[in-house]
């Protein structure tokens, strides 16, 4: 939305732009100076409730520009905050969010197993025991009607794959926050043992 905005200003179809807040149109450094360059060299006029800002007025330029370091750094750190909670999350043992993993469901913030899916997930390790191939697992869910995490009957040799290099389905999740550099390993409950598949 934003880049087609600033395409419709580049071609001089706006000339007054509205937005609740300044960082209500940006939230980090650097698409905020693209968007501040923007207006300038269009002469459109931005209006918020804190009133009218002129680009060609070097006080209304420094007074966005810092409006605009200020919404960057705030955040930042809700940014880091939600990062922390989230690994705050996975460390008392709670789901943290996102798709839940086949084979299990979420109760009370808990990963608890899934008694359908869970089982199907014990007859992939077995298939692939046995010599199946992963093709020939992914036509056998699919001839099932075993449907995925995310509800498609349509299953990738990826995502067989995937779920058999699981290392959650042998008892321990890990969940890593690259950004803050932390990982963190918790219980869960087990559905085969080992994973052994290492593909």
């Amino acid at each position: 939305v934003m880049s087609a905005l600033l395409s419709r200003i580049e071609k001089g179809e706006i000339r007054h732009l509205y937005a609740y807040a300044p960082d209500r149109l940006s939230r980090n450094e650097q698409t905020s100076g693209l968007i501040r360059y923007t207006l300038f060299k269009h002469n459109v006029r931005l209006y918020t409730q804190g009133g009218e800002t002129d680009f060609s007025n070097s006080q209304d330029k420094l007074m966005f520009g810092i409006l605009s370091q200020f919404a960057s750094y705030e955040n930042e750190v809700r940014t880091g905050r939600l990062r922390r909670g989230r690994l705050e999350t996975v460390r008392v043992g709670n789901w943290h969010g996102g798709t839940t993993p086949f084979g299990y469901k979420v109760v009370q913030k808990k990963l608890v197993l899934d008694p359908d899916t869970s089982e199907w997930v014990r007859k992939v390790y077995r298939w692939y025991a046995d010599g199946l191939s992963i093709d020939q697992i992914r036509i056998a869910l699919i001839a099932n009607n075993v449907r995925t995490s995310r509800g498609k009957i349509n299953w990738s040799y990826n995502s067989i794959r995937i779920l058999l290099d699981n290392q959650m389905y042998d008892g321990r999740r890990t969940y890593e926050d690259k950004v803050v550099g932390e990982v963190v390993s918790v219980d869960c409950p087990r559905i085969v043992e080992p994973v052994v598949s290492k593909i």
